[in-house]
């Protein structure tokens, strides 16, 4: 059964509809639309990141080593929240959102960008999307989803994984998440608990192909699904009251065949690597903590060793102790080398994922060794200016839908999102040399030299605080002088 009869069916459905069947029929075709083992791919990521990657990692580690794997006990350190950690940096500064008026911003004591400031600040906008950064390091693809929050009063924003969401796109053009027909989302429960098997949100829209390869697509309808065959309506006759789909993709990089991006396996891949070499790094010093018995003589029951045991031999036989003599600091290095060998092939320094401390690089040093981090970090900026540029008609229209506060006229005001201020990888003690060396061969001023080692915000400011200096100096020495001429004015009675 097509897209449009299950959509007929969902429009037209009555006491006697399966729920359940029209629910699966909308999933059987959404899923065609991801790679093959997408969900499972994104599940496993998202374990990682939380730090659940053991029960992933017995696999490999039987591959590994089949003979002792299942005495090892599994050693894993969460390296994937340390890497989404590190490379997510596009919220690490504050960005400026402004309302535009033919591409000139709005005053901000403007009402409606007073409440756009309002409503994203309300809904902790650069937290939430800060930690959702995090997540798209990993995931390559997230979903944000908007709602109004009456204890709030403002939309707030929630966070969905990719394996959570399925999608049916518009045929004629599949990428698009703007002309997407349909949408079915994984709800979390009332205890907070994504409870995957029961509770599915599905948005639809009707499609009519007009054969000209555009089609005509009818308002959003919504309702809520149970996989125990029971249907809830959302709004007043399933039909979406704001107009627009609340849902919003946000992507690490274009879309290569479909909504969502399948991302690579090297990364997971070389975290399971170190891994298991940790493992079994953990396991040798176990075996090596407790030297291992040969015994040489006649047949006898096994000897059993260990710590405070006192063994008796005859004289005829001798028991000696095996010294593996593992390479204990080659295999350590293995795992180094590895790490480094990851922060490169995600654009960053070399030790950027390291854990060691270590003296630090010169400024210029720092500055060369991370340009390909610069560079990565300019395209995160792109894609996260063209979310935040879907997010702004669906925030305004959501407020004005159920808010009391000014309706803000987004299809006339336009949006521009600007990226906070860059990593600064000079070294302060290297610039504070270079500053006060120029000072002192007369190239720069003292108002220039007390901006650039930041004790203004501005050349000017440092300018005006020093006038107000020198202003009050010399009315402090003519203060004192005032005083002088009088005390002789009254020894002398003139």
């Amino acid at each position: 059964m097509g897209f449009m009869d299950t959509v007929k069916r969902l429009l037209m459905k009555g006491s006697q509809d399966n729920a359940r069947q029209i629910l699966r029929e909308l999933q059987d075709q959404a899923e065609k639309w991801k790679p093959a083992g997408y969900d499972m791919e994104m599940l496993r990521r998202r374990d990682y990141y939380e730090g659940k990657q053991a029960q992933w990692l017995m696999p490999a580690l039987r591959k590994r080593y089949p003979n002792t794997a299942a005495d090892m006990s599994i050693i894993t350190l969460n390296y994937a929240k340390l890497i989404a950690d590190v490379d997510a940096a596009v919220y690490d500064h504050r960005p400026e959102r402004q309302l535009l008026n033919d591409n000139i911003p709005l005053e901000p004591d403007d009402p409606q960008a007073k409440e756009y400031a309002r409503i994203t600040e309300q809904a902790a906008m650069n937290v939430v999307l800060a930690e959702s950064e995090r997540r798209l390091m990993l995931m390559d693809t997230i979903f944000l989803h908007v709602r109004y929050d009456f204890h709030k009063q403002a939309p707030v924003l929630e966070v969905f994984y990719p394996q959570d969401i399925n999608i049916i796109p518009d045929p004629n053009n599949p990428t698009s998440f703007d002309d997407i027909l349909c949408l079915i989302a994984r709800v979390v429960g009332p205890d907070g608990v994504n409870d995957s098997s029961s509770h599915f949100v599905v948005y639809y829209r009707d499609f009519q192909d007009d054969h000209d390869g555009q089609g005509v697509k009818g308002p959003w309808k919504a309702e809520r699904f149970s996989t125990d065959g029971t249907t809830q309506q959302i709004y007043p006759d399933h039909i979406v009251p704001f107009g627009v789909l609340p849902f919003v993709v946000w992507r690490n990089g274009i879309a290569d065949g479909t909504i969502f991006r399948d991302a690579d396996n090297d990364l997971l891949d070389a975290l399971d690597a170190i891994s298991v070499n940790l493992t079994n790094l953990t396991f040798v010093l176990d075996m090596q903590a407790h030297s291992m018995l040969a015994y040489e003589g006649d047949s006898r029951e096994d000897i059993v060793g260990g710590p405070a045991k006192v063994i008796s031999i005859a004289p005829n036989e001798r028991l000696s102790v095996l010294d593996f003599n593992p390479k204990l600091k080659e295999m350590e290095q293995v795992n180094n080398n590895l790490i480094k060998t990851l922060a490169s092939t995600r654009r960053q320094s070399p030790d950027a994922y390291s854990i060691d401390q270590r003296a630090p690089e010169s400024g210029v040093a720092r500055q060369i060794a991370n340009m390909p981090y610069m560079k990565a970090l300019k395209e995160r900026q792109f894609y996260a200016q063209q979310m935040e540029q879907a997010l702004y008609p669906i925030f305004c229209t959501i407020n004005n839908a159920y808010g009391d506060g000014p309706t803000i006229d987004h299809e006339r005001w336009g949006f521009r999102w600007i990226a906070g201020n860059e990593p600064d990888f000079t070294d302060p003690a290297q610039e504070t040399t270079r500053v006060m060396v120029a000072l002192d061969q007369g190239l720069i001023s003292k108002e220039r030299a007390a901006f650039e080692l930041g004790f203004y915000e501005s050349e000017e400011d440092a300018r005006l605080a020093m006038f107000k200096t020198t202003e009050d100096a010399i009315t402090g020495i003519a203060s004192v002088e005032d005083s002088i001429a009088e005390r002789l004015r009254l020894a002398t009675g003139s």
